[in-house]
């Protein structure tokens, strides 16, 4: 069963699988050029299986939920999530803020956030280049220090050679939100999904987040576990050790 709950000219809120034990949300994602308005998002079915409701919050452009429809949108999810005991999200890097800002309208218990973005304002970290012409608005400045909830626990998983900002944008989250772990996961891209995309890694970590059970240590196995047949993994990691004046795997037999 779907129910749109909001329907804007710039945000839309599904909700999924109404009525269940727990909600579990998940929020678009930057596109680039891709975009073209609304992009149709698939329900998390893990979710549905586990028993929750799936809450799905969309964006017509790449701008960060920052419009103006956020005060409709924070209003209409506050009053869906009241219902449910427990509410958890995912949200990978735009998605990732947009689950940091939506988090005291939806009283959101945890989060597993994949390479959130905390600092969109240009200058906000000098090394930030990946987002110019976004997010300039007036409220950006202040917007998660408002509309983020005190108390948030989760994980934030981040490859810290993906790009110049990665760190400081993990560390940036984490300022705001204490109860983040940081979970460092190299040489997996931005978002850092090149290794758990594989296999069974994903559908363990995702029902882990369902759960409220996605613990760094249990990122850290399935990270290791599939690590060695990633080629993505091991093509990033030959370049960083040739970058170090080290012999690369692809000559060491590993």
């Amino acid at each position: 069963m779907e129910q749109r709950i909001f329907d804007g000219a710039h945000l839309r809120a599904e909700l999924h699988g109404a009525g269940r034990k727990g909600l579990f949300v998940s929020f678009d994602h930057w596109r680039g050029a891709s975009r073209a308005g609304f992009v149709p998002m698939a329900p998390v079915q893990t979710a549905l299986d586990m028993g929750y409701a799936n809450l799905v919050i969309a964006t017509a452009a790449d701008d960060w939920f920052l419009n103006a429809d956020l005060a409709a949108t924070l209003q209409a999810v506050a009053a869906v999530a009241q219902d449910y005991p427990v509410v958890r999200a995912i949200g990978f890097s735009m998605g990732g803020y947009g689950a940091l800002l939506f988090s005291r309208a939806l009283n959101l218990r945890s989060a597993t956030l994949f390479a959130p973005q905390a600092a969109i304002r240009p200058g906000q970290i000098p090394q930030e280049t990946r987002w110019p012409g976004t997010a300039t608005s007036a409220m950006v400045a202040d917007a998660l220090r408002l509309y983020l909830r005190p108390g948030l626990r989760g994980t934030v998983l981040m490859d810290p050679f993906a790009h110049p900002a990665e760190r400081a944008q993990a560390r940036a989250v984490q300022a705001l939100a204490p109860g983040l772990a940081l979970v460092a996961l190299p040489f997996s891209g931005h978002p850092p999904t090149a290794v758990l995309m594989r296999g069974q890694a994903y559908p363990q970590l995702l029902a882990a987040a369902v759960a409220g059970k996605a613990t760094p240590a249990l990122i850290r196995s399935l990270q290791r576990r599939h690590r060695w047949s990633c080629e993505t993994y091991l093509r990033r990691l030959d370049a960083a050790l040739q970058q170090r004046d080290c012999l690369p795997l692809s000559r060491t037999g590993t």
